[in-house]
């Protein structure tokens, strides 16, 4: 408190300044009896660069953290969030819990925008099957599918030289094992055309909630995020999609049917 007071009163513009006629004054003080006998000086520490402070604030956490210090009785204090990416990247690869608000529009993150990709293209193909080929190639490259990319390229020729054929048929023909195309792993494709399907199905069904918690059970997307390093972060940005998909189901199946 006094070497906050110390710091405010250097502010020469503040209005306290032009009334000390009157012998008023404005001292911080600590109303909380636990606090306001302690006797602890504030520590400033500086280092050669960015990178090394960091790595000094989430080791002291480590260190306090590790000899029993409860974590809820830490704070860092920052001014912009772009400050504490990187020291929030430690903590989750060191294991270390932690609580941080972030404004952030969880509908353009990646993890997001890729389920609403999916989404899209199952509402496409409600409304007319096999129009959404566009949409269902961009699908063959999200990460927590799994798809390998040599695959996605040895069909993606053999379409070019195919007349009439689509990518929805040609993954079918490949679940029913009608295909002799060689591929790396024709497994990830069966399981791919068979989850295709039933999330066809479920989208005529079932609730949005319902649905989406299929999806994320059934794709490998919380197989993926389970063992991902930002695993803490993404779960909180997915609970989050959930639940505005739980309270405000009606908008976001309408900026799905927007998008497409």
């Amino acid at each position: 408190m006094d070497s906050a007071s110390g710091l405010i009163e250097r502010n020469e513009k503040r209005l306290i300044n032009d009334l000390q006629a009157l012998g008023l004054q404005k001292k911080l003080v600590a109303a909380h009896k636990e606090f306001s006998q302690l006797n602890l000086q504030p520590k400033i520490v500086t280092f050669p660069n960015r990178l090394q402070e960091d790595l000094s604030i989430v080791q002291q956490i480590q260190s306090a953290w590790q000899a029993g210090f409860p974590l809820n009785e830490m704070a860092i204090i920052y001014a912009q969030h772009k400050q504490i990416q990187h020291i929030l990247h430690l903590l989750e690869k060191k294991g270390i819990p932690y609580n941080a608000k972030r404004r952030v529009n969880i509908l353009n993150l990646p993890i997001i925008w890729n389920l609403r990709l999916l989404l899209q293209y199952l509402a496409t193909e409600y409304e007319q099957p096999y129009s959404g080929e566009h949409l269902l190639y961009q699908l063959l490259h999200i990460d927590f599918l799994n798809l390998p990319a040599s695959d996605i390229a040895t069909l993606s020729l053999h379409l070019a030289q195919q007349a009439n054929q689509t990518w929805r048929s040609t993954i079918e023909q490949i679940g029913q094992k009608k295909t002799k195309l060689h591929l790396q792993q024709p497994s990830a494709w069966q399981a791919w055309s068979k989850f295709l399907n039933t999330a066809l199905e479920d989208y005529r069904n079932q609730t949005l909630p319902v649905l989406l918690e299929r999806i994320i059970n059934r794709s490998g997307l919380l197989h993926f995020i389970l063992k991902h390093s930002e695993q803490i972060w993404l779960t909180q940005v997915l609970r989050t999609f959930l639940t505005l998909c739980k309270t405000k189901p009606i908008a976001i199946q309408n900026s799905i049917s927007k998008d497409c």
